[in-house]
């Protein structure tokens, strides 16, 4: 797999999706802000630093599970285990260590050595003070918890603040590797300026002063100022300050190494590939055997804009419209949790898949929609319900319990369990959407009275053809009496039927409707008909989406 999926969250999905991004919620860590669900209290130990909230709220747990898993506490084994808590503090360490002397060689020219390693050990002090080294975590509720501090505003192991940086720019502070980097070059920063500071100064001109003092020196006011921003760099210098306690519990640990204890090998190498991580694909931190577990039941964005899921790992179910996506979206339930990725043209793995393009939206959601009432339907009220003029719109009327109504399309909604609405069109004329429940309590709203275009009970009123029923033939120019259904738009509908010199069927012909069939994403109403001297063939009389057409070409006869 080369380095060519890129993640996506769910506003952008949204954008490409017809734009409609309000109807996707998104996982963004600065939107959380101040937010805690399931709250682990955790403890002032190694990995479990209060408080833990459900990572679901702030980015897509299977990241954790697939990228970080050795960085990773599980607050229900961990007493009964203090292996796992060497274990995962020998991960963090050689995190901590890498991250921070990569960032200092590379935008420090000329660095010495003993300043690398003064660096580190900073570091390492400040996540100490701030986390204990805490991130992620299990909880004792088994869910995956995001580290968060400050009435949970502060996230993650370097405690980001969401009010005052990630509301400044992107925010990476749910991912492991964009929080340490961020809060390892945001203490830099704060290093360097460090360096012109009077607290400092005063010891670097002192000829007695050593330079181990001197770095010292550093070490405090770069945390003062990470700690208390960049006006509190010299805090650590006034012992009777207000904050004062911080600097002071920031030094002992620092001075006494507190981690150093609990690190199996100090040595550890990085089991992470930062360069991968930080590129933005999503794949290449994910051993090889597990991507096709990885990108199970999760949207893949591909470039000409379908979305597709992989349930199997051997083929791409895509949809090219929302509407049609929000019925793909409910064959698994891990679809709309997971962080849509970006496909890109060259991903050969991929696109070596097979695709299963979903051309007809009717059937397949069908299929996919538990108790969804399909198009040409007719079903009975259970109970009065209001009919708007856009789903959660205005009152154009109302249906009484036990009206009849013909179903002229519906909407899944991608974000709830299962609701749906059905366009109905009244006896006054006038057209709207009905609320029809969920998976769960569909059958409750509306009961189907007839199914698949057979003909209802008399008293309903129908606008689409039936099958075994007539329709005359209405457009003045008549219609085309074609060998088969034609994929496309209305456009090369009728480019077909002209090029294929197929015969017309004259305005007024009563044509025998043998079977009816619902097409494309804009519901394309197709008709097998019997027509003078028993010709058989197939009319397309219309579509009903995103308005009823079929009146224009034909009249349905009862």
């Amino acid at each position: 797999m080369n380095c060519s999926i890129r993640n996506l969250n769910w506003q952008v999905m949204g954008l490409v999706l017809m734009g409609l991004s309000a109807a996707i919620s998104s996982p963004v860590a600065h939107a959380a802000a101040g937010n805690c669900i399931n709250p682990d209290r955790g403890a002032w130990a190694w990995g479990e630093a209060p408080t833990g909230c459900d990572a679901n709220r702030f980015g897509d747990p299977t990241r954790i599970r697939f990228v970080y898993g050795d960085y990773v506490i599980d607050r229900r084994t961990v007493k009964e285990n203090e292996d796992q808590r060497r274990n995962y503090m020998s991960s963090m360490n050689a995190l901590l260590r890498e991250v921070a002397a990569q960032t200092i060689r590379t935008k420090v020219a000329g660095v010495r050595d003993d300043e690398v390693t003064a660096f580190v050990r900073a570091v390492k002090g400040v996540a100490t003070q701030e986390t204990y080294w805490s991130h992620y975590r299990i909880g004792p509720d088994g869910r995956y918890k995001l580290m968060t501090g400050d009435k949970f505003i502060s996230h993650g192991m370097m405690q980001i603040n969401q009010r005052y940086h990630a509301a400044r720019g992107q925010d990476n502070s749910f991912d492991l590797v964009g929080n340490v980097t961020y809060g390892v070059e945001h203490y830099l920063d704060e290093w360097t300026r460090a360096k012109s500071a009077t607290c400092v100064t005063r010891i670097q001109n002192n000829k007695k002063a050593t330079r181990a003092q001197y770095l010292e020196a550093l070490t405090r006011a770069a945390y003062s100022a990470y700690n208390g921003g960049s006006g509190a760099i010299c805090r650590w210098a006034n012992p009777n300050h207000s904050w004062a306690k911080n600097d002071k519990g920031f030094h002992g640990k620092w001075q006494r190494n507190e981690w150093s204890g609990l690190i199996a090998d100090n040595s550890a190498p990085l089991k992470l590939d930062l360069n991968c991580i930080r590129s933005g694909d999503e794949l290449c931190a994910i051993a090889t055997e597990r991507r096709g577990e990885y990108l199970s039941s999760r949207p893949l964005i591909l470039e000409e804009g379908s979305t597709c899921v992989t349930l199997d790992g051997q083929s791409l179910h895509c949809a090219s419209d929302l509407r049609t996506f929000a019925c793909l979206a409910r064959l698994d339930a891990d679809i709309l949790r997971a962080r849509p990725l970006r496909v890109a043209a060259d991903d050969r793995q991929l696109r070596s898949l097979r695709q299963v393009r979903i051309s007809d939206r009717a059937q397949f959601c069908s299929q996919a929609v538990t108790g969804l009432s399909r198009i040409g339907d007719v079903i009975r009220a259970e109970k009065d319900v209001r009919v708007r003029r856009e789903m959660g719109g205005a009152d154009v009327g109302f249906i009484r319990k036990g009206q009849r109504y013909q179903v002229l399309d519906f909407e899944v909604d991608l974000a709830k369990d299962g609701d749906r609405y059905y366009r109905v069109r009244m006896a006054n004329g006038g057209e709207g959407w009905a609320y029809a429940g969920n998976s769960e309590n569909a059958a409750t709203w509306f009961a189907n009275e007839s199914t698949g275009f057979q003909a209802p009970p008399q008293n309903a009123q129908v606008f689409l053809p039936l099958q075994g029923g007539r329709v005359r033939v209405k457009k003045a120019e008549g219609l085309r009496l074609l060998p088969e259904i034609v994929q496309g738009t209305e456009a090369q509908i009728v480019a077909a039927g002209a090029s294929a010199s197929a015969p017309l069927l004259a305005r007024g012909a009563v044509l025998q409707v043998e079977k009816v069939e619902v097409r494309g994403t804009a519901n394309e109403i197709w008709i097998k008909v019997t027509g003078a001297n028993s010709a058989q063939g197939w009319v397309y009389a219309g579509r009903t989406y995103p308005q009823l057409s079929i009146a224009s070409r034909v009249e349905v006869l009862r």
